[in-house]
């Protein structure tokens, strides 16, 4: 739960720049390169973009990323200790100012995550791509169905969904050591309530260490949104040889009433979300 009210942390975290990219910054101006690894994260969200985000990064002369993209340190193994986390990534040349990151989407979602996440590098960097919660919901389910993890209708599945999520959220409060695995493969509507995830993660990290961007944006110009990732995390401007989409599915579309219906469900929060950024984002 959120202790703070939303409206007093609303007032707390929007800044008065304004729009999402403005408020996004290198915060106090150190360096990332001496800060320990991983100096930057990529929390959320899942079928957003994260694995293309991963290779148009991994070109940059000084990004130096592991071969592991999601490493599940700070949600499911954590209890293996930071000394084994860190030696998940390669050597960095801080002379260099060389730095790495950790793609693990669930983080954001996560109820411990966040908390586990600041207590050992308060100062990183925070990315976050959203997107569109009723595609990022059933591309979610489709992804779990091509896993064999899923066998259920999406409707039944959806349906289904809220009793798994208070059963698994009790279960993990009671014992921080259970990761959730049935609370990480079929969140496929709760994943897409956005703003109550940033409230939670703005209540770690200032507002200046966090970059929100629209996962479509990212597809539609990723030269745009790669330049502000990019001077987000102090580097130079660098552009990959190709902007491919990586992790992309096929499936059949979603059955036109059932769209309608979680439109009209994510309403509501991705008005509190928009209201959050202080930004609208163009999801139909």
């Amino acid at each position: 739960m959120i202790a703070r009210s939303r409206a007093s942390l609303l007032a707390a975290i929007r800044s008065p720049l304004g729009r999402t990219g403005e408020q996004a910054g290198p915060g106090s101006g150190t360096p990332l390169s001496t800060l320990p690894p991983p100096q930057f994260f990529v929390v959320g969200t899942q079928k957003g973009g994260t694995t293309s985000l991963y290779e148009y990064l991994k070109p940059h002369p000084r990004i130096v990323l592991s071969d592991v993209k999601e490493h599940h340190f700070f949600d499911q193994h954590y209890d293996e200790g930071l000394a084994w986390y860190q030696a998940q990534f390669p050597v960095l040349d801080a002379s260099a100012g060389e730095i790495t990151g950790d793609f693990t989407p669930l983080y954001m979602f996560h109820p411990h995550a966040i908390e586990r996440m600041v207590r050992h590098h308060p100062q990183a960097r925070v990315i976050v791509l959203l997107r569109n919660p009723v595609d990022r919901a059933f591309s979610h389910y489709n992804h779990a169905v091509r896993l064999g993890n899923e066998q259920r209708s999406f409707t039944v599945a959806i349906a289904e969904e809220p009793a798994m999520i208070e059963r698994e959220l009790a279960r993990m409060a009671a014992d921080h050591s259970y990761f959730g695995l049935e609370y990480q493969r079929h969140s496929y509507l709760s994943r897409g309530l956005y703003a109550d995830q940033l409230l939670r993660l703005f209540q770690h990290y200032p507002r200046r260490q966090v970059l929100v961007a629209q996962s479509e944006r990212l597809f539609q110009d990723p030269v745009a949104v790669l330049e502000r990732i990019h001077e987000f995390l102090g580097l130079e401007s660098h552009r990959p040889d190709a902007f491919s989409v990586h992790n992309q599915n096929r499936y059949a579309g979603m059955d036109p009433a059932l769209r309608d219906r979680l439109r009209a469900y994510f309403e509501e929060p991705n008005r509190q979300l928009f209201e959050l950024l202080g930004e609208r984002f163009d999801w139909d």
